[in-house]
């Protein structure tokens, strides 16, 4: 619901704008300062789905290490059974246990990722800054079509912002999947009569942590934001 509110303001901004053209200057000046409210808008958006996402995972990641606890226990006195095609419980909470502990990895990255992404949100306001002085000298050396160049550089900053904001609600509810995945997966181990878990239970459950492909797209995403933060600027 967010997304589609923020999609039609974008779209009248961007109407807004284009009349703003055709007309005389200092209504294409009111037409930037609105511009410039909404990128605002958009960077308190970003921050704010940032930590609220890392809050959610992990107070999840903290339920999901106090039920592997709780399972480790009623196991521990249980004799280890390998076999080819099975191990036992034990052994698959404690790559479960691993798994969340990668998990916690890729949420410390992510607040390194964080700090550079409000390093870059300074920057990008001090840049707004800078392009304001360069309009008011733009309106009045290089005329219309110069002007029309800041504007179009400046909308495209908005729509690079609101892009960042839904990856990182699609980012969160990835993450809250995965989270589910593992609770399904362990609360199955702990309610089978036989106490055993097969290594096709959690890989069909959470497809691609086992072989830690979990940390490899997480670097690549990482990588991908990082490069979009730098063309922003």
């Amino acid at each position: 619901m967010e997304i589609a509110a923020r999609d039609e303001k974008i779209r009248q901004l961007s109407a807004m704008l284009d009349e703003g053209m055709a007309g005389n200057s200092g209504l294409a000046e009111m037409r930037i300062r609105e511009l410039e409210d909404v990128v605002a808008q958009l960077q308190d958006m970003l921050k704010s789905n940032e930590q609220q996402m890392l809050s959610q995972v992990q107070a999840r990641i903290n339920e999901l290490q106090e039920e592997l606890s709780r399972l480790r226990l009623q196991r521990a006195g249980q004799p280890r059974d390998f076999t080819d095609k099975s191990v036992t419980s034990h052994e698959m909470l404690r790559q479960l246990k691993c798994n969340v502990e990668n998990l916690q990895k890729e949420l410390a990255d992510r607040d390194v990722l964080l700090e550079s992404q409000n390093e870059k949100i300074g920057d990008m306001d001090r840049e707004i800054a800078s392009s304001r002085q360069r309009l008011q000298t733009v309106m009045v050396d290089k005329g219309e079509n110069e002007l029309r160049r800041e504007v179009e550089s400046a909308r495209g900053e908005v729509e690079k912002l609101l892009k960042m904001v839904r990856q990182l609600e699609k980012e969160n509810t990835q993450l809250s999947s995965q989270c589910k995945q593992l609770q399904s997966a362990i609360d199955r181990g702990g309610t089978e009569s036989s106490g055993t878990l097969t290594k096709g239970d959690i890989s069909s459950a959470v497809p691609g942590l086992l072989s830690g492909g979990m940390s490899a797209q997480a670097k690549k995403r990482i990588e991908e934001l990082e490069e979009a933060l730098r063309e922003s600027v």
